[in-house]
C-alpha cells in the first residue's frame, strides 16, 4: 500500500534497492548519505510550501523559494524571471 493508492500492494524491491540492502558497509554508508540528502531536500520543499502558504505576496514566495533552492543546489546565485 502507499499513500496515494491505499488499496494497492507495496511495490517489490527493485534490483537497485536489493543491491543497496545487501551491500558492503561502504555501500550502506552511501545509502545512508543518500537517505539523508533526500530527507534534507524534502525538508526544504516543506519549508518552501510553508512560505507559499503564509505569504500572499508573489515576490516574497519567489524570494524565499530561490533562497532555499540556492541553498540546496549549493550555488551562489540564481534568478527567477516572470513572464506575462
Amino acid at each position: 500500500m502507499d499513500a496515494l493508492h491505499p488499496e494497492s500492494p507495496a511495490p517489490a524491491l527493485s534490483a537497485d534497492h536489493t543491491a543497496i540492502a545487501d551491500s558492503s558497509p561502504e555501500g550502506n554508508t552511501y545509502a545512508v548519505r543518500e537517505l539523508e540528502r533526500r530527507q534534507y531536500e524534502l525538508a526544504v520543499l516543506t519549508a518552501i510550501s510553508g512560505v507559499a502558504a503564509r505569504s500572499p505576496e508573489v515576490a516574497d514566495v519567489l524570494d524565499q523559494t530561490l533562497r532555499r533552492l540556492r541553498e540546496v543546489m549549493e550555488v551562489e546565485a540564481g534568478a527567477v524571471f516572470l513572464m506575462s
